[in-house]
């Protein structure tokens, strides 16, 4: 393990439990793919069973990316995508089921009604959900948010800004 590797990993379950546990918002920067990856491994770790997470970031920001490290930390081996055009991926090997809805396609509140994604929200598993900002009303009150970002700094085609906050309530 790298030098500073070990403080960093504390350093992001602290911020994630904070996050988590809604005492304080985390800002986290990931310099590639497998940090982004390594900090979804420590979401999936602290995840509880109907857990609703709501991802959000312009097309290219890492919300599919997160969502590929959160699944393989779950046990999934199955190939991981973005369900653009399927609008819902359900996935097995996790202790429960991991629903993965992007509603980039989506053009109001009514149309993800209408695929019953409340169901899931309330379900047996957990769901990542990507473009949330399409069914915000939908989304129960005690959700996580994830905000990720390529900064206006960013030095490297892989740096994101990820910023993890628990919404009390749905504004």
């Amino acid at each position: 393990m790298p030098e500073g590797t070990a403080t960093k990993i504390m350093i992001i379950s602290n911020e994630l439990y904070q996050a988590f546990e809604g005492k304080a918002a985390s800002t986290l920067l990931s310099h590639s793919i497998d940090e982004t990856h390594h900090l979804a491994a420590q979401l999936a770790e602290q995840v509880k069973q109907g857990e609703v997470i709501a991802l959000f970031g312009d097309l290219g920001s890492g919300k599919t990316t997160l969502v590929q490290g959160f699944c393989k930390a779950g046990g999934v081996t199955a190939p991981i995508t973005s369900p653009t055009f399927t609008l819902m991926h359900i996935y097995r090997g996790a202790p429960w089921p991991i629903y993965h809805f992007d509603f980039y396609r989506l053009h109001s509140v009514a149309e993800a009604q209408a695929l019953g994604c409340e169901e899931y929200f309330d379900g047996d598993g957990v769901s990542l959900v990507e473009w949330p900002e399409r069914a915000l009303p939908l989304l129960p009150a005690r959700h996580l948010q994830i905000h990720l970002r390529i900064p206006d700094f960013a030095a490297s085609p892989e740096l994101r800004e990820i910023k993890i906050h628990r919404a009390e309530a749905v504004a």
